[in-house]
């Protein structure tokens, strides 16, 4: 799973057609969209609003994606799945 604030690292990612799903998360409708384009990338639209508590809201954002991959993407994730989340932090 890859979480990202900068969108084009999980198209980069997704360039290298990595054997694993990438679930890109991502607040904005437009992105989302955009995302659709790429091979092997599925994005998850989170539509909550921003917690003040950074780790809070990275944790949401976590767990929603896995919620979000068990119901949608049938077969992308099951009990036995292994998760890596890897972010970047970028602050304004």
């Amino acid at each position: 799973m890859w979480l990202s604030i900068i969108y084009r690292s999980a198209y980069l990612m997704a360039a290298y057609r990595p054997r694993c799903p990438i679930l890109a998360v991502t607040r904005d409708l437009e992105v989302a969209r955009q995302m659709q384009l790429y091979r092997g990338l599925l994005p998850v639209h989170f539509h909550q609003s921003r917690s003040d508590d950074w780790t809070e809201d990275m944790d949401t954002r976590i767990y929603y994606a896995i919620d979000k991959g068990w119901e949608r993407h049938v077969g992308v994730i099951c009990h036995c799945s292994v998760f890596i989340a890897l972010m970047m932090n970028v602050f304004f």
